[in-house]
């Protein structure tokens, strides 16, 4: 017997500007509505995605997440079965292309599948691995994948430092003789409802504050991306953005 019902989910919006330097007051308008569905012993959640700039009359992409595996524990709560896998399927409304990510774990070791299908070709992008290693004091989060299409090895590091901010690191390697490239960032908690966070790559240097005790029901994120190229040019090439963001 088939059973379906529906239990309704936070929805989201949120306005951004563009360069408020250069008096550019409007550039977008984003939204998502999202919906749990529960088909038999299957919950899946359904999250539909508008983007003013993409598609302005409808959504322009839908998106189903769920658990296909989830650890199994017997009557005195011990784990039996720890292996688990999740998906995420996105369908793009404005571009026919359909993305699908499996992840999941087992011993403590994670993994992860990238694909999408385009006008009926499926093609896997990216593969890869994540376990948790100690480095002395800290324990760091390790993330090595392959990216087929660009025949590119990516190392992912994350590691929580002791005083509670996130360090990340990112490096590429091309193996058909590309550049090296890298990408490293920096989050930090500045109060209760007060955060920045730092992403510094190429030559580039992107800082975002957020904040959700300035207006009660909205956050607020204050963007600057800042080229460094030319240090003799940062400040009147510098970029700043503001966006709001609310549920309901």
């Amino acid at each position: 017997m088939l059973s379906l019902s529906t239990l309704a989910l936070g929805n989201t919006a949120e306005i951004s500007t563009g360069d408020v330097r250069k008096n550019q007051a409007f550039d977008n308008i984003k939204a998502s509505v999202a919906q749990a569905l529960r088909i038999g012993n299957l919950n899946t959640n359904l999250e539909g995605s508008y983007d003013y700039k993409a598609n302005k009359d409808f959504f322009n992409e839908v998106t189903a997440t769920g658990s296909i595996l989830s650890p199994s524990k017997d009557k005195k709560g011990n784990v039996v079965d720890d292996v688990s896998l999740d998906y995420e399927i996105t369908h793009s409304l404005t571009g026919a292309s359909t993305n699908v990510e499996l992840t999941g774990s087992k011993d403590d070791t994670g993994f992860g599948v990238k694909a999408d299908a385009t006008n009926g070709k499926v093609s896997v992008n990216e593969v890869s691995l994540t376990r948790d290693v100690d480095a002395g004091d800290q324990s760091v989060q390790v993330t090595p994948s392959w990216l087929l299409q660009s025949k590119t090895a990516r190392v992912k590091l994350m590691s929580k430092l002791s005083g509670g901010d996130k360090l990340e690191a990112t490096v590429d390697y091309a193996t058909d003789g590309g550049d090296i490239t890298y990408e490293v960032s920096l989050d930090h908690n500045i109060a209760s409802g007060r955060d920045v966070s730092a992403t510094f790559g190429g030559d580039t240097l992107d800082v975002d504050y957020t904040d959700n005790n300035f207006e009660d029901g909205a956050t607020w994120t204050a963007s600057a991306s800042v080229p460094t190229s030319d240090a003799s040019n940062i400040l009147d090439a510098a970029k700043l953005s503001l966006k709001r963001s609310w549920t309901w």
